[in-house]
């Protein structure tokens, strides 16, 4: 399937493309490591909700492009503060804060999935709510722990026909513990190397943002797009 990606710009309202095109220096900021608001003088959720026509317009791109063969990943911009696990690619979260692990239900149970990554207040988490895509990897023992919900650490379920991911107590448990493989960026369950962390294959509304289940699957049935992780730290 051949797309001609000048004729879909072109036929674009013509103030998205100067939109486009003014903004292309000014959107530098929203993007920085340091998460400090922009010259624009908005903090980066809202300098991005003003401009979602364009910004999801970059992401339409980047999917059409894909039915090419040609597409390359697209690094997500989180505002949350560290510690946070990420998708590696964005895939298609609208407001390019990429997928990070979450308690499904806002903090309301113990099962995870995956959520846009929650942005910060002026630099501040309010309330654990806001504090619950913040999740931390210790490299010795494997555990990955939740920042907003002390002493409760990632466990998998797994039973006959189904396995899900849950917040219990910290343990030994060998199914609280996972590796890191830093080049191949992807998270895999110690006890069965052969099963690693990946979202799933299609976004769900979650209120203003958008989620994903988290699964653990096989490896080798996945695309690189849904089981590379990116560890921040801080």
């Amino acid at each position: 399937m051949l797309i001609n990606l000048k004729k879909l710009i072109s036929d674009l309202p013509i103030h998205d493309i100067l939109g486009i095109r003014s903004r292309q220096r000014q959107t530098a900021p929203c993007f920085a490591s340091t998460r400090s608001p922009g010259a624009h003088g908005l903090e980066p959720r809202s300098f991005f909700m003003q401009n979602r026509t364009i910004a999801r317009t970059f992401l339409a791109l980047g999917a059409l492009m894909s039915l090419t063969g040609h597409a390359q990943a697209v690094a997500p911009q989180p505002t949350t503060p560290a510690p946070y696990i990420v998708l590696s690619d964005n895939l298609d979260e609208p407001d390019g804060f990429g997928f990070c692990f979450d308690t499904y239900g806002r903090g309301q149970t113990d099962l995870l999935h995956t959520h846009s990554c929650k942005p910060s207040k002026g630099g501040q988490m309010s309330d654990d709510r806001d504090n619950d895509t913040r999740f931390s990897m210790d490299p010795e023992t494997g555990r990955i722990s939740s920042f907003a919900f002390k002493g409760l650490c990632m466990q998998a379920l797994i039973a006959a026909d189904v396995t899900v991911l849950a917040l219990l107590e910290c343990s030994d448990h060998p199914r609280q513990r996972f590796s890191y493989d830093a080049g191949e960026q992807t998270l895999r369950l110690k006890e069965n190397p052969s099963l690693c962390l990946a979202v799933g294959p299609k976004t769900l509304p979650a209120g203003p943002f958008v989620r994903r289940p988290l699964e653990l699957v096989s490896c080798d049935s996945l695309d690189a797009a849904r089981k590379q992780w990116t560890i921040v730290i801080k």
